[in-house]
């Protein structure tokens, strides 16, 4: 009888499967045996791993990291650990995490800092100051929120600099990040400004109400905004230019290399994290599903070896519609390694997942995904074509 052999154990092999594994050795050396203290790690990192899909994932996809030697009897021989014959790609570029750092932006210019000897004011603090002056009926008049603008202003372009390869601030970059400031101290006005709102009443007049908070946050978004005013024309302009630049020199690429590239990736997972830019661009070349949806949003589970129920799509008509679900086909036949690599993703902390399933909550992720993930998926992409 032919079969696999796998420690004491001869499991049946089929000559469709015995086929299917001779070709794929042909290509492929073996890789380090996977073991059952991984398979159960990536059951607990990632839950939709049942056991059944588990016991799949091992059997059908990594069997090849097991196995070296065909011996005439058609029996698969264990052997020490080697190396993948799929190209491999390293990015060695680190950048920024940029979730962190608007956090830490966001909440310096809200609260209040202080930088060496120099109190910087923040819009929290300026608003309590005005709403204190306001019920003293003390003059309103304070400049020390142009010295925030001012230091918010610098900052940003240092943070900007610091996160580029030759050190230069990208005016899409700088203006991203002011926009993303911006929006996180917006979010923490709407969220205290019943606080700071007081209702004044004048002879001949309805009541009416000041929110110094709301004030304050308006002042200085209008002082940044207006100082990166030659910086943001910077942006329109090279947008223009970049757009020009893809209409005219459009990258040409063989598509059947690039699909057989992804097939064999996704056959072979690798063993370390660095290679997760290579394992989800070949799920995006296989599904063409977005890379917010193969990192983030989308959920694969397998129907049989060509197709998959996916969920978790970004952009659709009716945004209010429930979560839909879709039979998908993956190109290859390869259905269930696109789960499997799913999973890996997942347990290698490469995938940014929603806190829920509601449309906010996928968005936000999806966001974050972004800024976490873009830039080195554009780098593997360029390689990959370049090879």
């Amino acid at each position: 009888m032919r079969g696999v052999l796998r420690g004491a154990e001869l499991l049946p092999l089929s000559k469709g499967r015995r086929e299917e594994l001779l070709a794929l050795l042909s290509q492929l050396e073996s890789m380090k045996p996977i073991t059952q203290e991984t398979t159960e790690d990536a059951k607990a990192m990632h839950p939709l791993i049942t056991e059944e899909q588990s016991i799949s994932a091992t059997e059908e996809i990594q069997i090849v990291d097991e196995l070296q030697v065909i011996d005439e009897q058609g029996v698969m021989i264990l052997t020490e650990e080697s190396t993948p014959t799929v190209p491999t790609f390293k990015t060695e570029t680190e950048y920024h995490n940029y979730e962190t750092l608007l956090k830490k932006l966001a909440s310096k210019y809200y609260q209040g800092f202080q930088s060496g000897d120099v109190t910087v004011i923040g819009v929290r603090q300026f608003a309590q100051a005005q709403l204190e002056r306001a019920q003293t009926k003390q003059s309103l008049m304070d400049t020390r929120l142009y010295a925030t603008v001012a230091h918010c202003h610098q900052e940003i372009v240092s943070v900007a600099a610091s996160g580029s390869k030759d050190g230069k601030p990208n005016p899409n970059t700088v203006i991203n990040l002011r926009v993303d400031v911006l929006n996180r101290i917006k979010k923490a006005v709407n969220a205290e400004k019943e606080e700071f709102t007081i209702t004044k009443e004048l002879e001949g007049m309805e009541p009416f109400t000041i929110d110094y908070l709301t004030q304050a946050f308006e002042s200085f978004r209008g002082g940044l905004v207006a100082s990166f005013s030659s910086i943001a024309r910077e942006k329109r302009e090279s947008q223009g230019t970049n757009f020009l630049a893809r209409r005219t020199s459009t990258p040409h690429a063989c598509v059947s290399d690039l699909i057989e590239w992804a097939i064999e990736r996704l056959r072979v997972l690798p063993s370390k994290a660095e290679h997760w830019r290579e394992v989800a661009l070949a799920i995006m070349l296989v599904t063409g599903r977005r890379p917010s949806e193969v990192l983030s949003t989308g959920v694969f589970e397998a129907i049989d070896q060509t197709n998959l129920e996916f969920y978790g799509q970004l952009k659709k008509k009716d945004a209010s519609q429930d979560e839909k679900i879709y039979r998908i086909p993956a190109l290859g036949d390869t259905a269930r390694e696109v789960e499997a690599a799913s999973g890996w993703l997942q347990m290698m902390n490469k995938r940014t997942v929603p806190a829920s399933r509601n449309l906010e909550d996928k968005q936000e992720a999806a966001k974050k995904c972004h800024d976490r993930f873009s830039r080195y998926l554009s780098e593997i992409a360029a390689k990959i074509l370049a090879a």
